[in-house]
């Protein structure tokens, strides 16, 4: 039986380390405050790849409906970060600095299967839909953004959080660069929906690896060890990105995003799991109605 194994793990400190010096850096540089909340209805196509960090499984490429849209205290975004999937929501509280808003978003996280060996006696892990608020304060270091998502659609039951700083760089004319850094907390049936393997779903892969013959290959023990049981807890993984816009016109834009996320603790355990870090990049063009 094949004996699959993580790869090395590579970590980006240089990256983390440039990212968070131009945040501090341009902080010094530009302090804005909120920015007055226009209405607007901007929308795009683009192209999202993101790392699939399940192993047997091919990065994901898709086509992507980019989205802005304000109508007074109500939003709907698909555009990057936390938002890379569409999300609504309409600000209960606002003022010059702070805004307080109920969201809600359909998860990005899902494990379709596909691998025959690694993947008996597993289902679909499906993405979530998801309910929660959205904090921002606009402070003199930067956007401090907050974000709590609770599971709504009975498919993880869990929740998961960010805090992310961002400030733009000045100075680069019609394009905007926007590096941020952030910190995403996963609680406890989020991970163990999407990166656990329980006793149950081994005895039945183990039941379905069968020789032509239709004849066991493996016992329960010597199945297990490729797929051991795991039951993951909370985890808190740190990231860096960078948002870059190109103005053509008044109406007209590009837009590209990049974010490079560090798997650590619970998920990297996971015997699914292959990446120790996941990258998402998205690309478009955008018209501002």
């Amino acid at each position: 039986m094949k004996d699959f194994q993580n790869p090395p793990r590579f970590f980006r400190p240089g990256l983390t380390i440039l990212l968070l010096t131009s945040v501090l850096m341009s902080s010094t540089v530009i302090a804005k405050g909120k920015p007055k909340q226009s209405n607007r209805f901007a929308i795009g196509l683009g192209v999202a790849q993101s790392t699939n960090v399940f192993k047997g499984l091919d990065d994901n490429i898709d086509p992507a409906v980019l989205l802005d849209v304000r109508l007074g205290g109500f939003f709907a975004r698909r555009m990057y970060s936390f938002d890379q999937e569409l999300t609504i929501g309409y600000d209960l509280f606002e003022n010059d600095s702070v805004t307080l808003a109920l969201a809600a978003s359909m998860g990005g996280n899902n494990l379709e299967v596909k691998n025959q060996q690694l993947h008996l006696g597993i289902q679909d892990r499906d993405a979530a839909n998801e309910a929660g608020f959205v904090f921002r304060y606009y402070s003199r270091i930067g956007l401090l953004e907050a974000n709590y998502f609770q599971d709504i659609s009975d498919t993880h039951d869990g929740v998961h959080g960010q805090i992310k700083i961002s400030n733009p760089l000045p100075g680069h004319g019609k394009l905007d660069i926007v590096p941020g850094f952030f910190f995403t907390y996963y609680g406890a049936k989020y991970n163990r929906y999407y990166y656990g393997v329980t006793r149950e779903e081994n005895e039945l892969g183990n039941s379905l690896y069968l020789d032509d013959d239709g004849n066991n290959i493996t016992t329960l023990e010597q199945f297990e060890g490729f797929r051991p049981v795991y039951t993951p807890g909370n985890s808190i993984h740190a990231g860096v990105d960078v948002y870059l816009q190109y103005n053509f016109s008044k109406n007209l834009y590009a837009s590209g995003y990049i974010a490079y996320e560090d798997f650590t603790g619970e998920v990297e355990g996971s015997p699914l799991v292959e990446d120790k870090s996941a990258i998402t990049t998205l690309i478009g063009l955008n018209y501002q109605f």
